[in-house]
């Protein structure tokens, strides 16, 4: 349709469709008669040219080409006055004239000259458009189906030919020959350029570079011009697409993700390169969607069917989205998150085909289940709080209440230092410097307890425990010990060996002691703490410079990834 949305001329309307009909079925360029255009354009003759890539119709290449060149390049050639050029479609209408070309445009030629040419070439007497007696001598243009003819008035032909009959003879050989040469120089002005504009359009269809056509028509050559422009443009971006592509397929694989199709209705799943990588299986082997569950887990399998056959549901959103464990061919077991979406329907509404990524998530779901196992941890370890602080407040002396006070706000504030430093580790446990240097804090800073160790990694039950432990010897020391003298000193010490981890709290420079006749409150919490809570074995020590106190426990009781069952036999000897 026209811009205005009105309806072409149907001689128009039936020209371009026969046009084309020819291009779909010879995969030739055509051309077509000289043509009316809408509203006051004229008339026009139309060339398309097909683009094709492997021999398959891409698309067509439409040029408009005005009456106005062809009667520019009759005009070029050096006719006796009086005669006439003519270029005729292959309808019989008149395309160009040397002489008033406006006055004829687009109007059929005679007849009877219509009638008259049944070959290749010919000359016979015949009346013109403006109605004078004229020796017509034509030649057909055999790639187009048009002809190109010289006509000489009778009148003129006769006067100047009359004279001799060998000149006579020659007149119509001569006409003819004329003829011919508007047929070549037509010819090389459209056929020729045309079949370059085609061999340049089947390259432009390949991808290759586009050379630009010489042509002696403006709108041919423009064509040509605009066509190797557009060579090299798209070469340009196919070169930049094969390189988004090559990055696109290197982010997947970093990412370990591919991209997925099925279409239902033939159960052909296909995608990109490394999909099936991501399955332990080899490139082309997933094929359908039963391929694809027998690579998945087989408790996973139905919720994974169910998801894809959701996806199909008319009545659904279309969108599906589901992670399910994939089994290796080795054994190995990998999650994968799959999503997608219905990208192309029937014209009844039918989902046809779904697309969408695969991606590895084993780590993020190993990471879930570490943060659900951290919750429960968590949950555990707030109500183990819970339970310390109520001992604490039952066994702690209550006849004094500023001493109370001090006491719990002591005891709950190393439980805290505990807990702080378990939510750091992100409930991982400690190492036992860490706990050691949190837990005695200023007295650490400020030089009167020296820590001396190897490396120990804390299982997380154990960092409480031995964080009141820690706190409940400081408190005594503090109180009765070393700790209440400026000069008093504690080494705190520890050793693994032969499954057992071995500490020992030594008092220096402290006042002088004696065994009490009644264990204190502290030193009742080390006791049970160590012997009741974790298996171990607490053996006290008042020597005149301090105390020692010896505290042994079984590795696989405390220490990160320890076997308990072999530790707790290392441990009976002490007992």
């Amino acid at each position: 349709r026209p811009g205005d949305g009105s309806l072409l001329p149907a001689a128009l309307a039936t020209g371009i469709a026969a046009v084309e009909q020819r291009v779909l079925r010879d995969h030739q360029p055509a051309v077509s008669d000289l043509l009316p255009m809408p509203g006051e354009s004229g008339h026009a003759v139309l060339l398309a040219v097909p683009v094709l890539r492997q021999n398959e119709l891409r698309g067509l290449l439409w040029l408009l080409l005005r009456p106005e060149a062809f009667r520019q390049t009759l005009a070029g050639v050096p006719l006796p006055r009086g005669w006439v050029g003519n270029l005729v479609d292959g309808s019989g209408g008149l395309v160009a004239r040397s002489a008033r070309h406006d006055d004829f445009l687009g109007q059929p030629t005679p007849s009877e000259a219509q009638r008259h040419n049944p070959g290749p070439s010919g000359i016979w007497m015949t009346a013109s458009l403006d109605g004078q007696q004229v020796m017509l001598a034509y030649v057909m243009l055999q790639a187009i189906g048009w002809r190109a003819s010289v006509l000489v008035p009778v009148a003129e032909s006769e006067g100047a030919l009359q004279h001799s009959l060998l000149l006579l003879g020659l007149a119509a050989a001569g006409l003819v020959a004329l003829a011919a040469g508007l047929a070549v120089l037509f010819a090389r002005g459209i056929a020729r350029p045309v079949r370059a504009l085609a061999q340049a359009a089947h390259a432009l269809g390949r991808g290759e570079p586009v050379v630009t056509p010489q042509a002696p028509i403006e709108e041919l050559h423009a064509v040509g011009t605009a066509m190797a422009a557009a060579s090299i443009t798209l070469r340009a971006r196919e070169r930049a697409l094969a390189e988004s592509e090559a990055r696109l397929a290197r982010a997947l694989k970093a990412a370990r993700i591919a991209t997925w199709e099925w279409e239902a209705a033939t159960d052909s799943l296909t995608g990109s390169r490394g999909r099936e990588a991501l399955y332990g299986r080899p490139a082309g082997s997933l094929r359908d969607l039963p391929g694809l569950l027998a690579a998945t887990h087989p408790e996973d399998r139905d919720r994974l069917a169910q998801a894809m056959h959701g996806g199909l549901d008319p009545a659904g959103t279309g969108v599906f989205e589901v992670a399910a464990r994939t089994v290796w061919p080795d054994g190995r077991i990998r999650w994968l998150q799959s999503q997608g979406a219905v990208m192309e329907r029937s014209p009844g509404g039918e989902p046809l085909r779904l697309s969408g990524v695969v991606m590895d998530v084993t780590d993020a779901q190993a990471a879930m289940e570490r943060e659900k196992l951290l919750v429960a941890e968590v949950d555990h370890r707030a109500r183990n709080v819970l339970t310390v602080v109520q001992s604490l407040l039952k066994m702690s002396r209550a006849d004094d209440p500023a001493h109370f006070a001090a006491a719990v706000q002591g005891r709950v504030a190393a439980l805290a230092r505990a807990h702080t430093l378990l939510a750091r580790e992100r409930w991982d446990g400690s190492e036992l410097f860490a706990l050691a240097r949190e837990t005695l804090g200023g007295h650490v800073e400020s030089g009167h307890v020296l820590l001396r160790g190897q490396p120990v990694d804390l299982a997380p039950h154990a960092v409480q425990p031995l964080s009141m432990v820690l706190h409940e010897l400081a408190t005594n020391a503090a109180q009765h010990g070393a700790l209440s003298r400026p000069s008093g000193q504690v080494v705190l010490s520890w050793l693994v060996q032969g499954g057992v981890l071995s500490l020992s709290w030594h008092e220096h420079h402290g006042p002088a002691i004696t065994a009490p006749a009644r264990r204190g409150f502290g030193l009742r919490v080390v006791e049970n703490t160590i012997a009741r809570q974790m298996g171990g074995q607490v053996e006290l020590q008042w020597q005149p410079t301090g105390l020692i106190c010896r505290l042994r426990i079984a590795a696989g009781r405390v220490l990160r990834g320890e076997a308990p069952a072999e530790d707790d036999r290392n441990l009976a000897g002490f007992r």
